[in-house]
């Protein structure tokens, strides 16, 4: 077992082994969190809680098989070293396990890890697998960005959602990462996992700059020249991730009837889409997409929506 359970998941993988028991298990769902935190976790812990059940082999051998990743019911997809996408070869791999009979047990179960990253090849070789599984399977879709996925997949899927980790357990977390209290006494409890992420992933001083400059750019006490400067400091993935997060927690700190929340929304779909692209192949020129985000985020900061609408064609993302 690769990860730990934090105790704030700990219930709902209890819960899903409930329900296998009663025999109400959905046969595949879309697991999301709002920071990604704790997903990976999850699907390991639950896989193994079921397949033990499930399996006709003693708990220390089905845990010792899940470990070196040869238990014969079990599959996990993830990207491949050096890719940025799950291909659909990748896919169809899996679904073929899927269409076989359970060799340990009773059930079989698929994991996509970053669902979201499924190319759109790759989405459609899944959907029939997801409408009419063979046998008794789970097929879990994790994803922090649900809303990335085709909605034809996710409609398939019975969606859960992980509670937020209490602002306790993320300050314990921070502290194993030698991270002071003065180093995150700004983050709200609510966004004290999204800290937590970038500290794990070591994006923290990239989530920390894009934050600060696009929050004045947004108040109109910086220019889009900045933030285009700003973006430039970091590898663009990077950058566009943080510029993400920073809307997320910008919208969740917004009234629902504010002043600009359509326009925020519509910035935060396209470069949320950009992101998409990047991690599907797509090399935008850096120098660009820099420059496009910071122009965009000041016509945003004065909720010019049209400007936002037109302005990321030049990048490659559908109009929304």
């Amino acid at each position: 077992m690769d990860s730990e359970l934090y105790p704030e998941h700990e219930a709902l993988v209890a819960e899903l082994v409930q329900l296998q028991d009663v025999d109400r298990l959905p046969h595949a769902m879309l697991l999301t969190s709002d920071s990604g935190l704790g997903l990976k976790a999850v699907c390991q812990h639950l896989a193994q809680a079921l397949l033990k059940r499930a399996g006709q082999a003693s708990e220390a051998d089905t845990a010792e098989l899940l470990s070196a990743g040869t238990h014969g019911d079990f599959r996990w997809v993830a990207t491949l070293d050096g890719k940025s996408s799950i291909g659909v070869d990748q896919v169809r791999v899996a679904c073929e396990f899927v269409s076989k009979t359970a060799g340990y047990g009773t059930l079989k179960v698929l994991v996509v890890e970053e669902a979201d990253k499924l190319t759109s090849a790759a989405a459609n070789a899944l959907l029939k697998t997801l409408e009419e599984p063979q046998g008794d399977t789970l097929i879990i879709l994790m994803s922090r960005r649900p809303w990335l996925l085709p909605a034809t997949v996710r409609s398939r899927c019975q969606a859960r959602k992980l509670p937020r980790l209490s602002e306790a357990t993320c300050k314990a977390e921070l502290a194993k990462q030698g991270l002071t209290s003065e180093s995150y006494s700004e983050q709200t409890s609510r966004f004290l996992e999204n800290w937590l992420v970038s500290a794990l992933g070591g994006t923290l001083e990239a989530h920390r700059e894009v934050r600060l400059v696009l929050n004045k750019v947004l108040d109109r006490d910086l220019s889009a020249r900045e933030l285009t400067e700003c973006l430039m400091k970091f590898e663009l993935s990077e950058a566009v991730e943080a510029v993400v997060r920073a809307l997320e927690e910008r919208l969740a700190n917004l009234d629902a009837t504010g002043h600009g929340l359509p326009t925020l929304i519509t910035l935060h779909r396209l470069i949320a889409s950009l992101m998409q692209r990047i991690r599907g192949g797509a090399t935008p020129a850096r120098e660009v997409a820099c420059y496009e985000i910071g122009v965009l985020t000041a016509g945003a900061s004065e909720n010019k929506i049209n400007v936002v609408r037109e302005g990321l064609h030049l990048m490659g993302v559908a109009r929304i």
